[in-house]
């Protein structure tokens, strides 16, 4: 998957000296969040990877665009910042995994009624935030600037996300 460069804000100001360090080892941070937040249900990997974005275009454009280019993490960032939600067929993903993944730390483990009781409460709530986030719809997702039209479309015919304004990159 290639990003257009220009995702983020247009000439973001580059961070000098020790706060570039800073920026740098928080990005690294909020990367490793946001992997464990793939793994670990009741660990958001999104907003670890939109703070982890956030560092990096300011101190490194070509890491940040590589983080874009992820194969794991690119697609929900540029889902995130060009259209502003998540597709479908990753909160389905997330519900999958989150539930076998507690499901088998619960059968593991084998801990107690109130630890089952809390994970399975914290892994419901996880869960809850990723299905209260906006679809991002096949027809309205913004591809370098220009909307993807499903093949069946007349080409004279205006979509309604050729009028409407995309949601701009944080």
């Amino acid at each position: 998957m290639t990003v257009p460069q220009n995702l983020e804000a247009p000439n973001p100001q580059i961070v000098r000296g020790w706060k570039r360090v800073a920026y740098f080892i928080a990005a690294g941070f909020f990367v490793v969040l946001g992997t464990l937040g793939v793994f670990l249900p009741g660990l958001p990997a999104t907003p670890f990877l939109m703070l982890a974005s956030y560092f990096l275009i300011r101190t490194s454009p070509k890491a940040h665009q590589a983080l874009l280019n992820s194969r794991l993490f690119g697609p929900i960032l540029v889902d995130w910042q060009m259209n502003g939600g998540i597709r479908r067929h990753v909160k389905q993903k997330a519900t999958v995994f989150v539930a076998l993944t507690v499901t088998a730390s619960i059968w593991l483990t084998g801990t107690s009624i109130i630890l089952m009781c809390s994970t399975i409460a914290l892994a419901a709530v996880g869960l809850v935030v990723v299905w209260k986030l906006p679809d991002v719809q096949p027809s309205r997702i913004v591809n370098h600037g220009h909307s993807t039209k499903p093949a069946n479309v007349n080409k004279t015919s205006k979509l309604p996300s050729e009028t409407e304004t995309p949601i701009q990159p944080m």
